[in-house]
């Protein structure tokens, strides 16, 4: 939600590695910088800042951690980390921490501070930079907010997230955590924020309560905090995220997007695991860009989950040309860095990179933001130089093991016109059956139709199976004019248009009663264009009169010479029969006889 724009002051973890980025085995290299909430006390470190150094304090005020340095700069930089983000939600209370985010800051205008505040899949965070009076006083009035909401406009700002939501487009990666996770934890990106149609005063203020404490955040600074400063956030409790088991059929496993190459794939923590992105960036850069040219900018990032588990996720832009064997070719390149690792020129040049930044002086306040990183994501704190020395050590084949992890849980997104990766699966429903007593709802256009039992509603179309099991529904989008969709946790939905199934209405009712009320999602009324009207009598016949002539005349063209003729000779003795009862039962049995024989040869 930018309000003003603001120079990124995230923490160094880039893909040079410079920062903590994972846990380590080396304890003695570690600082002694433990997570005691509820200690007053403070710990200094002298960090090296070029030829000098500069001072990281670390303290605990009211439950708050607070990493801060003395930046030689007369203004002032804070931000303000929550652990919780959008893969924390479900899909029915997906959007509310955008909506406190978003309110937190709304009517703020003081031109002595820029400002800026971010949701991300596992963070929240409120950045200020300004004057020093302005970044604290702000810092007070958003600490006030979050302990106590004022959501008197909450209607409003929840329809502008609305519409902010519905012009943002769905882009590859988003639809790659879907086929991973489904609509739950990273996945539910793919899903345009759908609970703010019911978020609530009520459910945001707990929340609010639950996640926006002080426990469960880090705040770090370029100066000193005053001693008499004090946030006014409740202590509260930790949240600590987890990624929930993946929702693919098969893993490895293969997806479509519209254009380009996306992946994801799971893989522990370590230094090595933290190197691996820029590895594969580098290494793709190389193979599509360099090599075929196919590509122009091939990219790769890790997002930390917490301080064992992180997700790399990876991708790029494929050209026409480059499309049918980019699949093949990507995990060639994976094969290919498990067998042998990276090149030790490779890691060589992440080091040079490494020290090139320690020389950089203006690199040395990130300290406070690289520790308040490892805080939030629950990693050992290190030094700048201390992660260098962990980093240089990483060798060709702890990376290797950290992409062979990424290789067996990829689940990977090719372009349309791209060939199939032998060993790896397209993935597609993993029921392949239709429940017991479910009873059958034909669409009136024929092609299609919904099963109703029990415990499922599935849906009959195009040859594939979908299925929404009772137990498992994520949340039910409800329209004015009766139509529902229906949404599991694995991602897969269902449209009723009760207008367009036979007994429609009657899957209505029956949704209605079988998902809980909190898991309903009220949307606005469609435009009447947008609703389908129920198919009369005759217009049904020759809509499906129309899809049976095109069957047929499919199944003409592929039909072989003999086939053909056969078909020919018996169009004439068909006419005669309806005319003839005793010569069309006799043409129809001969028709079946001979489809008998063929069929079993």
């Amino acid at each position: 939600m930018p309000l003003s724009r603001l120079t990124d002051i995230r923490p160094l973890h880039d893909a040079a590695g410079l920062a903590s980025v994972g846990r380590s085995a080396s304890a003695p290299l570690t600082l002694c910088l433990l997570a005691r909430l509820t200690s007053p006390c403070t710990t200094v470190t002298r960090v090296l800042m070029g030829q000098g150094h500069l001072e990281l304090r670390d303290e605990v005020r009211g439950g708050l951690r607070v990493f801060s340095v003395s930046a030689p700069r007369d203004t002032m930089r804070a931000s303000l980390f929550f652990r919780v983000g959008q893969a924390d939600e479900t899909l029915a209370t997906s959007g509310w921490t955008h909506l406190l985010e978003h309110s937190a800051l709304h009517d703020w205008k003081d031109p002595r501070l820029a400002f800026n505040a971010s949701v991300g899949l596992y963070e929240t965070r409120f950045d200020l930079d300004g004057e020093t009076d302005a970044v604290l006083e702000h810092l007070l009035k958003l600490t006030r907010w979050l302990a106590e909401p004022d959501l008197t406009r909450i209607d409003h700002e929840a329809k502008v997230l609305r519409a902010e939501s519905e012009q943002r487009a769905v882009g590859n990666v988003a639809f790659n955590y879907d086929w991973r996770f489904g609509a739950q934890g990273p996945g539910l990106t793919a899903y345009r924020e759908l609970g703010l149609a019911r978020a609530s005063a009520e459910g945001l203020r707990a929340w609010a309560a639950k996640m926006f404490v002080a426990s469960n955040a880090v705040l770090a600074a370029d100066q000193h905090l005053p001693e008499e400063f004090n946030h006014a956030l409740p202590v509260g409790k930790r949240h600590t995220p987890a990624l929930p088991e993946p929702v693919a059929s098969s893993l490895p496993g293969l997806h479509s997007v519209h254009s380009g190459l996306v992946a994801s794939g799971q893989v522990t923590r370590s230094f090595a695991a933290g190197l691996a992105p820029e590895v594969i960036r580098r290494t793709l850069t190389d193979s599509f860009r360099q090599g075929q040219g196919v590509a122009y900018g091939p990219w790769a990032d890790l997002e930390r989950v917490s301080g064992d588990s992180a997700l790399i996720i990876c991708g790029s832009d494929i050209s026409t040309e480059g499309r049918a064997t980019c699949g093949s070719d990507f995990m060639d390149v994976l094969a290919t860095l498990e067998r042998n690792g990276p090149p030790q020129s490779v890691l060589d040049d992440l080091r040079i990179v490494r020290e090139r930044q320690l020389r950089d002086p203006a690199v040395a306040p990130g300290i406070a933001w690289s520790a308040a990183a490892s805080v939030m994501t629950d990693t050992d704190l290190h030094t700048f130089e201390q992660a260098h020395e962990l980093a240089s050590a990483v060798t060709p084949e702890q990376v290797a093991e950290a992409v062979g992890e990424l290789r067996k849980s990829i689940v990977l997104g090719l372009p349309q016109g791209a060939e199939p990766i032998a060993g790896v699966e397209v993935l597609r429903g993993r029921t392949t059956f239709v429940a017991d007593g479910a009873k059958r709802h034909r669409h009136d256009a024929g092609g299609a139709a919904l099963w109703l039992s029990d415990d499922a509603l599935q849906q009959t179309a195009g040859g594939q199976l979908t299925t929404v099991w009772f137990t498992t529904v994520a949340g039910l989008l409800e329209f004015p004019d009766g139509a529902r969709q229906v949404i599991s946790q694995d991602g897969w939905a269902i449209s009723v248009e009760p207008n367009t199934y036979q007994g429609g209405p009657r899957i209505v009712e029956v949704l209605d009663a079988r998902v809980p009320h909190d898991l309903r999602l009220p949307q606005p009324p469609r435009h009447p264009e947008h609703i389908p009207k129920r198919i009369g009598p005759v217009k049904r016949m020759t809509h499906r009169l129309r899809l049976y002539g095109r069957a047929l005349a499919q199944g003409f063209r592929e039909e072989s010479w003999f086939g053909k003729v056969s078909i020919i000779a018996v169009i004439p003795l068909l006419v005669l029969g309806f005319q003839n009862l005793h010569l069309l039962i006799a043409v129809i049995a001969g028709t079946l006889l001979v489809q008998g024989i063929r069929q079993s040869r």
